[in-house]
């Protein structure tokens, strides 16, 4: 029964007090009611989350009965990390929307026992808290060359050459790839891409777990004659395709175990300014160095540790030559190109027999680079036919 409204001047009759009396009782009795099925005081009951998982630092609705809301005593915590925000909006003894604490684990996700407590008890439940995805960059995938089968293929016959590829990231993903050999002049070769026991990847796609680390094999029913490059393509989700590239220069080469290269770092120099060091990406094999925008000289440092062939030891001389590899731009001149680096037979005998070794080539911009060239540095002990190489890659922004 709707009551009207009372004008000033109008007379209070008993109808309308009547009517107001009648009012005020029936919403007595809706109060009683109300009162006599509403829950009990007491602890928390029947917990549940409106959805999982959840994530750290999101939003999260927690349902139940009697959560203490009303009497502001509720307490809700992950583990020993309690809750410290709610959302007042929506803070009741039924539902109660608050942020997750922001947890931190290794895992992709992990489970929690999240527990809800009041003035009366508490309940417990377990709760999976998944982080959310980092997104991937190329940088996360970290691809070497590794090793040809049989060791040293022969032109025109078969063989597999493997690549070792490593994610970073702290999170799964897929990588699709695609391989071929590329040479000057000629159209590419596709390949088919394998796993390391020699199945062929479904859908060219390679899986991986966080921090995981796949080896791929490129399988070739006839390998060419040298110079060629054997290309590796990868595309993953939200990052920009990229390419790896493995220059084979000479089928028969063995690597020298008595020599060591180590990782290359290099400085930028510009029009006046004194040179400064960059960011290069050395993997070993390859040392690839993006200078600045306006860079007139490229400095290089790269490090070797020497092994003494022999005992007792004797003086001993490593020369170093570094050449353009076939097929790619040749947009940049070494100097030195070439050099012998002498090493005592004191040397030696001071050091146990490991002597580092210092390699510091220059690399001068002929025009405007436009692309990446390949250069391959070659060093050997004189008197040995084993080396040891790095192909640099040398580009400008």
């Amino acid at each position: 029964m709707a009551l009207n409204k009372v004008q000033p001047g109008d007379l209070i009759s008993a109808q309308l007090m009547n009517d107001l009396i009648e009012k005020v009782n029936k919403l007595e009795e809706r109060l009683a009611l109300i009162e006599v099925n509403a829950p009990e005081d007491g602890p928390p009951t029947g917990i549940r989350l409106d959805a999982q998982p959840v994530a750290p630092g999101g939003w999260a609705i927690l349902l139940g009965q009697t959560l203490g809301a009303s009497k502001r005593t509720l307490q809700i915590r992950f583990g020993t990390a309690y809750v410290m925000e709610f959302d007042a909006a929506m803070f009741t003894d039924v539902a109660v929307r608050f942020r997750v604490p922001d947890l931190s684990f290794e895992e992709t996700e992990k489970t929690y026992t999240m527990t809800v407590a009041n003035h009366r008890g508490q309940a417990q439940m377990d709760v999976v808290v998944k982080r959310p995805l980092v997104p991937l960059s190329k940088d996360d995938f970290v691809i070497n060359y590794f090793e040809a089968v049989p060791p040293i293929p022969a032109v025109g016959s078969p063989a597999a050459f493997r690549f070792r590829i490593q994610l970073s990231a702290n999170r799964p993903a897929s990588l699709t790839l695609d391989a071929w050999i590329a040479r000057t002049g000629q159209p590419n070769l596709p390949i088919t891409v394998q796993d390391d026991s020699g199945v062929n990847l479904p859908n060219k796609t390679l899986q991986f777990a966080g921090f995981d680390t796949k080896f791929v094999r490129l399988p070739v029913s006839q390998v060419p004659t040298p110079p060629f490059r054997l290309v590796l393509s990868s595309r993953t989700e939200g990052v920009t395709p990229f390419d790896f590239e493995h220059p084979i220069t000479n089928l028969a080469e063995s690597p020298d175990k008595n020599i060591s290269l180590k990782p290359a770092t290099a400085r930028a120099a510009r029009p006046g300014q004194a040179a400064k060091p960059f960011a290069v990406t050395d993997t070993g094999e390859t040392c690839e160095a993006n200078a600045p925008a306006g860079t007139t000289k490229i400095f290089f440092e790269i490090g070797a540790d020497v092994t003494s062939p022999v005992t007792p030891h004797a003086d001993q001389t490593y020369t170093y030559t570094i050449t353009h590899v076939n097929g790619t731009p040749d947009e940049w001149t070494i100097d030195p190109a070439s050099g012998s680096i002498p090493v005592s037979k004191g040397a030696f005998e001071a050091t146990s027999g490991v002597v580092g070794i210092e390699i510091e080539p220059a690399a001068t911009p002929k025009a405007s680079p436009s692309d990446k060239s390949h250069y391959l540095l070659t060093v050997q002990r004189t008197g040995d036919t084993k080396k040891q190489n790095k192909i640099l890659v040398l580009s400008r922004s």
